[in-house]
């Protein structure tokens, strides 16, 4: 498990929010996911640190999938990832 704190001091559980994010996989497109502000804003920080840390070319071995925009579409982002 996973904790985090944004800068404004509350804290951030990057787990419980990917669960949050992930109960909509098996129900039909267009389901809300409702997550807060501070929620969000801290999701967006860490990923800004992560990949600031991250080199800018990367080695890896194909097989590889390569996305592009989806448009909005969080059901599709989703079943990318499966």
């Amino acid at each position: 498990m996973a904790n985090y704190f944004c800068s404004d001091t509350i804290e951030f559980n990057i787990d419980n929010l990917l669960d949050k994010l992930l109960e909509v996989r098996m129900q039909k497109p267009g389901k809300n996911v409702n997550i807060s502000l501070n929620e969000l804003n801290s999701l967006i920080a860490q990923a800004k640190a992560i990949f600031a840390e991250q080199p800018i070319y990367l080695e890896i071995e194909a097989p590889i999938n390569i996305c592009g925009d989806t448009h909005g579409q969080y059901s599709d982002l989703l079943r990318l990832f499966e």
